[in-house]
């Protein structure tokens, strides 16, 4: 059990030079990014979720996607309160690059099935047309009877968009057709999205069930602004693009059903994500392309607060949010039993990060530079 949260709380003030310190080893300095990690340390309404994509908007705001979200008060002790409810999914809005006026809104993507709650939608990254409307790839999810915290799978795959202004709603959903599911294999898209001149870089993971490590990085693209376009959408071979998801390579191996993947000022590609298992590890690889040849992971963290049934997951990058102070990575925190995270609210929220290296190169390791790179831009749709 944990210190009430007062006490605990003091005490985290008081470890943060001693964290800095000993996660800085070598050219690696990882420091702990306060702003972002007490901005989302709420004791009332919005109060702990996970998931934490980060999509920038043209007018400067940035809109944050979150998974399974607690809303309701949390006590001094740090326990939840009785009126505490969880909403499947979540967003945020912030005006500017700081983490303040943070505005919450509860399940804007929902599934109209009266009288049933056993599916429902978790958001995966998005990619914004405008201002004031967003498109978002959502994995769609089942219960299954399970006594721990992995009781659901997934199903589907819908393409949503979601109006912003006056406030939140989603305007359209789309059921995705290049998911698959089969007895020993998932495979996803939007794990990450990425524009890139006229393209909309889809990434996607495809998830071998019953391996531990199996977890590839797939890529897809389709026109700047027609994610909805179903048929132009072209999948990675390994050489060329071709019509049918069934040929999408894998990339990388070992990464987590979250991610991100951004491009670095270097003009490097950056992947940023947790392994495929749980052992609550910060992973980093480079490439000098979008499709590789990507490094073998560079562990930047072990999340500190992991140990005891507690656990870090699917780390991400924040490249919109980033500067000169370091790249912004979040993680996420659970338990393997789903009612410490109501008697420890501080159990279930996101952690953030600042990486740096040494002056001159950014926050970035050199990438693995080997072999003959096929050209992205350009062929047939």
């Amino acid at each position: 059990m944990r210190h009430p949260f007062a006490r605990a709380h003091t005490w985290r003030l008081l470890l943060l030079p001693l964290l800095a310190l000993l996660l800085t080893a070598g050219a690696w300095q990882v420091l702990p990014a306060q702003d972002f990690t007490e901005a989302f340390r709420r004791t009332r309404g919005w109060s702990g979720a996970d998931g934490t994509y980060s999509v920038p908007l043209p007018d400067g705001r940035t809109l944050w996607l979150f998974g399974d979200t607690f809303f309701g008060r949390v006590l001094p002790g740090g326990k939840r309160s009785p009126e505490t409810f969880m909403a499947r999914n979540s967003i945020a809005l912030q005006p500017g690059r700081a983490p303040r006026d943070l505005q919450f809104f509860a399940e804007p993507f929902y599934i109209e099935r009266p009288g049933r709650h056993d599916e429902w939608f978790w958001p995966y990254h998005g990619v914004a047309l405008d201002s004031k409307r967003v498109q978002v790839l959502l994995g769609r999810f089942q219960a299954v009877p399970r006594d721990d915290a992995f009781g659901f799978r997934q199903v589907g795959l819908d393409l949503a968009v979601l109006r912003l202004d006056p406030s939140p709603r989603t305007e359209s959903l789309t059921r995705v057709p290049h998911f698959r599911s089969a007895s020993d294999s998932v495979t996803a898209w939007g794990n990450a999205l990425v524009l890139d001149g006229p393209w909309v870089l889809i990434y996607g993971v495809r998830d071998s069930q019953g391996d531990p490590g199996g977890k590839s990085l797939l890529l897809a693209r389709a026109p700047r602004g027609h994610l909805a376009r179903f048929g132009t959408w072209r999948f990675f071979t390994g050489t060329g693009w071709s019509r049918d998801p069934e040929e999408a390579a894998g990339l990388a191996e070992d990464v987590s059903n979250e991610l991100s993947v951004h491009r670095d000022p270097s003009g490097d590609w950056v992947l940023v994500s947790g392994p495929a298992d749980l052992s609550s590890q910060v992973l980093l690889r480079t490439a000098p392309a979008p499709h590789g040849p990507w490094s073998l992971a560079q562990k930047l963290l072990t999340a500190p607060e992991a140990a005891d049934g507690v656990f870090a997951y699917n780390a991400k990058a924040h490249p919109s949010l980033s500067g000169p102070g370091g790249l912004l990575i979040s993680y996420n925190l659970n338990a393997l039993d789903p009612e410490r995270v109501v008697r420890d609210a501080d159990l279930y929220r996101p952690r953030f990060i600042r990486v740096r290296l040494e002056p001159g190169r950014g926050c970035l390791p050199e990438p693995r530079r080997a072999g003959a790179i096929p050209r992205l831009e350009g062929g047939p749709l």
